[in-house]
C-alpha cells in the first residue's frame, strides 16, 4: 500500500509540474509578433491570434531532494499522562497513540515488555518518516488514528494488583484482552507484542 500511495503522490506532483510548465511555455510563446503575423488575408473568425495546441512536455525525473515538498505533520497537543488508575493508564495509552504522542504512550507501558520495545522502534521510525518528503505522513496518520479511534474497551476484571480490559474493533471478529498492573510508579499497561492496542 505504501508503494502505490507513494507512486500516486509522485504522479500527481509530476502532473502538476507538467501543467505548470505547459502554462509558462504557452504564455511565453503566445505573444510574439512573428507567430501572429500572416501575409495572406485571414477570415474574420481567424482575426485573433491563436495559441498553438497545448502539449505537456514529457515529465523529467527530478532529484530526490526536490521531488516533492515534505509533508509537515500536524502539530497535535500533548496528552496528559495519568496512571493513578487502570482506566487512566489505558486511556492515556490509547489517546496518546491517536495523536502520535509516543512519549506519553510509552510512559504508561511496562518498559520491560516486548510491546514497549516495539513501540520505541515505531517511534524512531515515525520520527524519520515525518522528515522524508516521499512518505505520505498525513495519509499514514489518518489510517492509524482512525483504526485506533474505532476501538472500544471495558474493564472485565480487577483485583488489587492488576486489571484486565476487553478490547474490540469492527475490523476484528473476536475481542482480545490487555492487562494493566500496579507498580510502585503507577499502573502500567502490558501491551500486545507490537505495542499498539489493536495488536
Amino acid at each position: 500500500m505504501k508503494h502505490s500511495t507513494r507512486s500516486h503522490i509522485m504522479s500527481r506532483g509530476i502532473a502538476a509540474a507538467a501543467v505548470a510548465l505547459a502554462t509558462i511555455t504557452l504564455s511565453a510563446c503566445g505573444g510574439s509578433s512573428s507567430e501572429t503575423e500572416n501575409t495572406s488575408p485571414a477570415p474574420e473568425s481567424a482575426a485573433r491570434p491563436q495559441s498553438p495546441p497545448a502539449t505537456a512536455p514529457a515529465p523529467q525525473p527530478q532529484p530526490a531532494e526536490t521531488a516533492a515538498p515534505a509533508e509537515e505533520a500536524p502539530v497535535k497537543p500533548a496528552v496528559e499522562v495519568r496512571d493513578d488508575t487502570p482506566e487512566a493508564a489505558i486511556e492515556t495509552w490509547v489517546s496518546a497513540l491517536q495523536v502520535f504522542d509516543f512519549d506519553a504512550a510509552l510512559a504508561v507501558l511496562d518498559p520491560e515488555t516486548r510491546g514497549a520495545e516495539m513501540l520505541r522502534t515505531t517511534k524512531a521510525g515515525y520520527e524519520r518518516a515525518i522528515t522524508d518528503p516521499a512518505v505520505p505522513v498525513a495519509l499514514m496518520q489518518t489510517a492509524i488514528a482512525g483504526e485506533i479511534q474505532n476501538l472500544s474497551w471495558e474493564m472485565s476484571a480487577i483485583d488489587g494488583e492488576s486489571a484486565t480490559f476487553r478490547f474490540s474493533s469492527p475490523s476484528k471478529a473476536d475481542p482480545w484482552e490487555i492487562r494493566v498492573v500496579r507498580t510502585p510508579d503507577g499502573w502500567r499497561v502490558i501491551p500486545p507484542p507490537n505495542g499498539l492496542p489493536q495488536g
